[in-house]
């Protein structure tokens, strides 16, 4: 999919959830470090395969 134009990646950390918790009633998490891993993959897949720079975001919800 990387391999078309105009498609970007979009992390949504409120769907990553513990075994415990139940989606539509808690939100889920990831840690920066998690978020700045997969950026740098992002870049250096890209990077790898000659693709254009893509556009990645993190979405927040709730409140920190």
């Amino acid at each position: 999919m990387l391999a078309q134009p105009g498609v970007g990646l979009a992390l949504d950390p409120e769907w990553r959830l513990g075994p415990d918790q139940v989606p539509l009633k808690q939100i889920g998490s990831v840690s920066a470090a998690e978020v700045d891993a997969t950026t740098d993959w992002l870049a250096a897949s890209c990077a790898r395969r000659a693709y254009r720079r893509r556009c990645s975001c993190c979405t927040s919800s709730g409140s920190a």
